[in-house]
């Protein structure tokens, strides 16, 4: 009797077990579900997103093509009338305005990235993605003492093809560095002082039009010091004046900021 009423008592107490881990099961689903319609959501902004920049960027591209055919017929000489020319002035001024929209967005689709120049070429060489990320990790971890850097934590990254100068030497290697995160590439960038006096730099990666903006700034006489922070320029001048560097804008008619 004893026997018997042991195996009936423990059934219970199995069937509870199976029980709880089912409800366990249950629920486990239940989140997950949640969680795979949540990361839709968040894939179908991130989508509806991109596209809207693509289209934004298309529009002002054929925006700007058509501005700079009608300035190219357009471009005043000395017998041209006044109302040509100021018709001519109008259009330029479009033309720039047009460029400049389609440099801020696509600025603003390179926020996640940077550019290294100076490591050794035959890091630099490999042809493998998975190899390169690796080498920037590496990179990072010894020159930038950034340890908790993982390869899982970059995008993409690729060796940038070269120009040969005017001395018909290879210039040095660029790596185009693409992180998940924008707070990773900011971390990044600013570790980049530990490079002081290498031979190593990284910078962001800047337009075509904010590339010569900075350039021509860089030039220009009055202007001490000028770097770059989420694709917008800034200067400091010889006087002390903290300006912010538009492309096409002269450096006395650059907005004044405070400085911090």
């Amino acid at each position: 009797m004893g026997k018997r009423t042991g195996s009936s008592s423990t059934a219970p107490a199995d069937s509870n077990i199976a029980t709880a881990d089912m409800d366990i099961e249950v629920i486990i689903q239940k989140v997950m579900d949640v969680v795979r319609a949540e990361l839709r959501k968040i894939m179908e902004e991130y989508q509806s997103r991109v596209k809207e920049l693509s289209d934004s960027l298309n529009d002002v591209t054929e925006r700007l093509l058509s501005l700079e055919d009608r300035v190219s017929k357009l471009k005043p000489t000395e017998s041209t009338s006044v109302n040509h020319e100021s018709e001519w002035q109008a259009l330029t001024k479009a033309c720039q305005e047009a460029k400049l929209a389609a440099s801020d967005n696509e600025q603003y689709s390179r926020r996640n990235n940077l550019r290294i120049r100076g490591i050794s070429r035959p890091f630099a060489a490999t042809s493998s993605s998975n190899d390169c990320k690796d080498t920037v990790v590496q990179f990072f971890r010894s020159k930038l003492n950034l340890q908790n850097i993982k390869a899982t934590d970059i995008e993409a990254a690729h060796v940038v093809p070269s120009r040969v100068d005017i001395s018909q030497q290879q210039r040095e290697p660029v790596i185009l560095v693409k992180f998940k995160e924008k707070q990773v590439r900011d971390t990044v960038i600013r570790q980049r002082k530990l490079l002081k006096g290498t031979r190593c730099t990284i910078v962001e990666d800047l337009t075509t039009l904010n590339v010569e903006a900075m350039n021509r700034a860089r030039k220009h006489a009055d202007v001490d010091k000028i770097w770059s922070w989420n694709g917008r320029i800034y200067a400091i001048l010889k006087s002390g004046t903290k300006i912010l560097v538009k492309p096409f804008l002269p450096i006395q008619d650059c907005q004044v900021l405070d400085i911090e």
